[in-house]
């Protein structure tokens, strides 16, 4: 019985939410940096990861809601973290 308690209960658990969001763009790697870096900075202090000519990481730190994450690989930009509040519009102004 308790077993088929656990089940029902596991059922109606909310599924959690993803953080972050993914976004297409026709922008080029360079641009996409600089739209980020600058509107982010507002937000915190930004650094910028290079793994190779095609891609960039974006982490923007020192933010009381805590940390946040864009991966720049163009033609896909991702936030792999929770929005920062009041973020979310400014990175689709970006990309």
């Amino acid at each position: 019985m308790l077993l088929a308690a656990a089940a029902m209960i596991a059922q109606d658990a909310p599924v959690p939410h993803s953080p972050g969001a993914q976004f297409q763009t026709k922008k080029n790697l360079a641009d996409l940096q600089e739209c980020l870096t600058r509107t982010m900075s507002d937000f915190g202090e930004v650094a910028a990861l290079s793994v190779d000519e095609n891609s960039t990481t974006l982490l923007i730190r020192d933010n009381p809601a805590g940390p946040m994450v864009i991966e720049v690989t163009p033609p896909t930009v991702t936030v792999t973290t929770q929005f920062i509040p009041g973020t979310r519009d400014l990175v689709r102004h970006c990309v």
